[in-house]
């Protein structure tokens, strides 16, 4: 039976380490005082028996003291267990490196092996991690992979990165996305094309805002609402509906012109998947074996559902920590297959990532061109068009810079995994690292992706910094009396509450916005001197432009949006392309919302 000991440093218990030079003070022997002289050992302390029966005494509670000492220490060293297994320290947890590393001391990763131990060892121990895998490419090779902890916790099997299996949840989008391009590349897809010259079952009404292109799905500025489908994964106690059929049955109404606004989310991706099932004349998963997994040597890798047999032997078992406790996690089939049903490997998604460093080639094999992979790789949109190194949307990845570094990336989350595809394009340089745990914080991710950027890209002093680059696009604060009048009365109306645009509008589900999103909630208030202060947190930002506001302590920016008629609609910030949000009109705001539940709840119950 798994059991667990919590951990605690052993700095907490504040016990003195035993010195012989130092003896410990016990409260039960006082200290010798200077009004009385220490015995002078020129005379014989010990005179008689009853001196005798007091040192004996005396070394019989010093012994005593010393047990009770050496018994708290090792308590201590018990406590710092880890607590993903039951025998388990640090020195004990398996860590299986399969890369070869060989040139690594010619490069300046020669001590990365030292850097992902220091960093998994510690996230495994201090966040109740159960298993780990890193995997860090540069040009055409591996040059370093490494799995930590278990695969399987009861039977103490360990994560291998060239064998065990992790679910990559929306990372297989990237796969999606990759796909999409091929078709785009041979002329049987258009970027700008309307979707429905494609679609043949079924089509998506075009009477209220204009046609929806394959530009549109793969930066996820379709319009679509945000669709929580009920029932999206199922036990694969039964046959999957045919995506065709999923998708026309689940799929959600048109909110928003297509182009506006980045809302993430998985209706564009499933339907870009499905295109190529169309276009393509095969089932997607038979498709993208033949053309992406194949090429690429990803033999164990799959979009099927269940695994085959021979894979799903290396599956690792994905877990849930809660309570102290670890729940496994059952294998759930998911309806939206391009956007989430990939299972593979470490060393497998390494080369899809070198496929896409190297211009769409992995040894003797082309999965795409090279000026299709650099389409894909560079910023179709962004909210922040006019300022340098702010974060945007490829086809298919996330974008933003850290270090002055560009990175292009997409992480993915499903029941009992976490997994993160890094790529720096113009370093040729990418890593994936992957856990058998869910509700995972994101900050983890994020600490990893800094941390190895300060290790190996340091920002430079001979580089201009982001703060340097931005400046020479945008002017400093502007003075109270060269803000245009019309701008005025628009400052003002940014006061108020935001919510984060992500969340259903057409469904039921809208109510539990209300309940449970208050931490994707902040207020905004505009000072005199038009700065702002956001709550919670209390940050400041100042104004460089109309509606366009820098942190005065960072390098993040925000704009406003205002609608046709100038009137204040929402925000986004500059750091990442998905961090949009709505300004609440009186009626959304959480207090009044909150105060009606409970008016109704009491007249319920009256």
């Amino acid at each position: 039976m798994l059991f667990t000991i919590s951990l605690l440093p052993i700095t907490d218990y504040r016990l003195p380490i035993p010195d012989s030079r130092f003896p410990i003070p016990d409260s039960r022997f006082p200290i010798p005082d200077s009004r009385f002289p220490i015995p002078d050992s020129r005379f014989p302390f010990i005179k008689n028996l009853s001196n005798l029966k007091l040192v004996k005494k005396t070394l019989d509670r010093l012994l005593k003291l010393i047990q009770s000492i050496s018994l708290a220490i090792l308590i201590v060293s018990v406590s710092v267990l880890p607590v993903f297994a039951q025998d388990v320290s640090n020195r004990d947890l398996p860590m299986v490196s399969t890369a070869d590393d060989s040139q690594l001391e010619l490069t300046k990763f020669h001590d990365i092996e030292e850097f992902s131990d220091n960093f998994f060892v510690n996230q495994i121990t201090e966040n109740n991690l159960t298993g780990a895998v890193f995997t860090l490419v540069k040009d055409d090779k591996i040059i370093f992979s490494k799995g930590y902890g278990y695969a399987n916790l009861e039977d103490k099997i360990p994560v291998i990165p060239n064998k065990t299996l992790f679910r990559v949840g929306s990372v297989s989008k990237l796969v999606t996305s990759t796909a999409v391009m091929q078709l785009v590349e041979q002329g049987k897809l258009k970027l700008n094309q309307d979707i429905n010259q494609y679609l043949k079952e079924f089509k998506i009404k075009t009477d209220q805002f204009k046609p929806i292109t394959v530009d549109h799905l793969l930066t996820h500025t379709d319009g679509f609402d945000v669709a929580w489908v009920i029932g999206g994964a199922t036990r694969c106690q039964s046959k999957l509906l045919s995506l065709e059929k999923f998708i026309r049955e689940n799929l959600p109404e048109r909110v928003r012109p297509p182009g506006e606004l980045y809302v993430y989310g998985d209706v564009g991706l499933a339907l870009a998947g499905y295109l190529v099932e169309v276009v393509a004349g095969i089932p997607f998963s038979e498709y993208i074996d033949q053309t992406i997994l194949q090429p690429l040597d990803m033999s164990q890798s799959s979009f099927q559902q269940p695994l085959p047999s021979q894979l799903a032997a290396n599956l690792a078992v994905g877990y849930q920590y809660k309570n102290g406790n670890y729940i496994k996690q059952p294998f759930t089939c998911n309806k939206s297959v391009p956007t989430t049903a990939l299972t593979t490997t470490a060393e497998d998604m390494a080369h899809f990532m070198i496929a896409h460093l190297q211009g769409g080639r992995y040894g003797t094999q082309r999965i795409l061109n090279d000026t299709t992979v650099k389409e894909m790789h560079r910023q179709h949109y962004t909210n922040f068009p006019n300022i340098p190194q702010a974060a945007g949307s490829t086809y298919g990845f996330f974008e933003r810079f850290v270090n002055n570094q560009r990175i292009i990336e997409h992480g993915g989350s499903m029941s009992g995994y976490t997994n993160l595809v890094f790529l720096i394009p113009e370093q040729k340089l990418g890593f994936y690292i992957a856990y058998n745990r869910n509700s995972l914080n994101e900050n983890l991710r994020d600490d990893l992706v800094q941390q190895f950027l300060d290790r190996y890209y340091p920002v430079q002093e001979t580089i201009a910094s982001p703060t340097e680059i931005i400046t020479k696009a945008i002017p400093e604060a502007i003075p109270e009396a060269n803000i245009p009048q019309q701008y005025k009365q628009q400052y003002k109306q940014i006061n108020g509450g935001y919510r984060f645009i992500r969340y259903p509008r057409k469904y039921l589900v809208k109510l539990a916005i209300v309940l449970l999103e208050s931490g994707r909630l902040f207020t905004i208030k505009t000072n005199q001197d038009h700065t702002l202060t956001i709550f919670p947190g209390r940050s400041k930002w100042e104004e460089v432009e109309p509606l366009l506001f820098r942190a005065t302590d960072s390098n993040m920016y925000i704009n406003f949006r205002p609608d046709s008629q100038g009137k204040i609609t929402g925000m986004s910030m500059s750091s990442h392309v998905h961090l949009t949000y709505e300004k609440l009109p009186w009626y959304e705001t959480l207090v009044l919302q909150l105060g009606l539940v409970v008016f109704c709840v009491i007249i319920f119950l009256w």
